[in-house]
Order: structure tokens, then sequence, then C-alpha cells
């Protein structure tokens, strides 16, 4: 079969399609066909070689976080994932064991890691991972969704506690985070203000319907932020850029906290 890999670390080029063996299949792993794949920040950290010990892995390496596709075979022990459903993963896994997934908080697991390996056309996954998805769902949007959007939820859903009547300001709204922050602060209820920084993204922004578009290039995004809040400001910033927006971030953000749910 054919996968994308790194032998060394470095720009875009060092990436080679090669044919590589196809994956074994263990007792409670599924294989799946690939229809679609993106590229994750991650990927790209993955590639330059950050020092950071996350991003550490013995080379050559398949790229790849998301997975969507069609399940090909099942190892022996798995019964809920059958062949020829549509899946996708969670990409996040843990031991599924300690006290911190024992309370629901798999992220704080010691075991804690990130698939990867999407970028091939056959990939092995372990079954308590692989989620089945409806065949109407087109690839191109599976492929896109579990990472950026487990993100954006544990955000606002596990760490800011996002409720409904509160004003949410995302960054880089048509990013995958962005727009995942945009789609899911608005199902929560919340009032979402959200930025683009060129005409074409803030068009595809508008498609996402936040209650307010900002340019974060041309806008004074501050003030436009504190009169549409009647100069309270926002209750939570989806931040997800850093160093560039981190001090707009705190300007705009209300000094007297989160507002309470209603009622």
């Amino acid at each position: 079969m054919r996968a994308a890999r790194i032998h060394e670390h470095g720009g875009p080029e060092v990436i080679v399609v090669e044919e590589v063996p196809e994956p074994e299949v263990g007792a409670h792993d599924v294989l799946v066909r690939q229809f679609a794949t993106s590229v994750n920040h991650r990927d790209i950290w993955i590639r330059q070689g950050l020092a950071d010990a996350t991003f550490q892995y013995e080379l050559p390496k398949t790229l790849g976080i998301d997975v969507a596709g069609e399940v090909v075979a099942t190892g022996a022990e798995v019964a809920a994932i059958q062949p020829g459903m549509h899946v996708t993963i969670n990409p996040f896994i843990a031991c599924g064991n300690c006290w911190a997934c024992h309370r629901g908080e798999p992220a704080r697991c010691p075991g804690f890691d990130i698939f990867n390996g999407a970028y091939a056309e056959l990939v092995a996954v372990p079954d308590r991972i692989v989620i089945p998805v409806s065949r109407d769902v087109p690839p191109e949007h599976l492929a896109c969704f579990p990472n950026s959007t487990i993100t954006a939820w544990e955000m606002l859903v596990g760490k800011a506690r996002v409720t409904p009547g509160q004003t949410v300001f995302v960054w880089a709204g048509t990013g995958g985070l962005g727009s995942a922050g945009v789609r899911i602060a608005k199902l929560a209820g919340a009032n979402v203000i959200a930025s683009a920084g060129s005409e074409k993204k803030l068009e595809i922004l508008r498609g996402l319907e936040p209650d307010l578009v900002l340019n974060h290039h041309t806008d004074d995004v501050v003030a436009r932020v504190m009169e549409y809040t009647e100069g309270r400001g926002v209750d939570l910033v989806f931040e997800h850029v850093g160093g560039a927006t981190w001090e707009r971030s705190m300007q705009m953000t209300s000094p007297w906290g989160p507002s309470p749910p209603p009622g």
C-alpha cells in the first residue's frame, strides 16, 4: 500500500509517498481503508521536528491524525464494528483504567497518546476508538472533524463550561479549531462574535452564522466587542492563536468573569 512518510525533519518537501507493508491487524484492531484525511498543526510540528518530547517519534514516520474511511477487516475479538461500515476515530487514546479515565477525564491520563498514521491507504486502529458514522457524511467533511472538534469541545464545554446566554469571542473562526468553536458555542446557546482576516474568509465565516463578524486585521476588535456587549466584555475568549492576539483577548474579556446561567 502507499503511505506518506517522513524520513527526516524539515519542510513539506521531506514528505514522500512510498510503498509500505500493510498494517498488521491485532485481535482488538479495525482495518480501515482511508477515503480522506486532513492536515493538523500536530502533523506539521512532528514534520518540523520540534524539540518538545510530545512531538518526537522514531523515523521513518507516517503522519496524520484524522481517519475517515470504510472498515475492510476486523480482529478476532472485535464485535461491534463490522466490515463495510463507514467510520472515523477519536484520535485521543487513553488507557481506560487509571484514576483519570475513571473520572471521565481521559486527557489527564498518564498514558495519554494521540493516534498517528492516517496518511496511508490502510490504517489499523484500536476498536475502542472507532466511531461508526452515516454513509451520507461526505468523506472530506468527516476527515476534518475529529481532532479539531474534540479539541474545541474540550476547550469550550470541558474546561470553560459554556452556557446559554454567555458571549463568546472566537479568533480565526474559519480555521479548523475556530469553525468548530463557533458551531459549539452556538449549539450551547451562546452569543458568538467571531473574526477572520480576509474578505473570502469573512464570507465563509458569515455562513456559520455568528452574531457578529469582525476583521481582525482592519477592525478595532476590542472597541467593537465592547460596543456590542455594552461595555461589559465577553464571557469567554476562544483563544487558539497565541501571542498575536493575547493582549486583545485580555482587554475584551469581562473583568467580572463569565455570566451565570439564566434562571
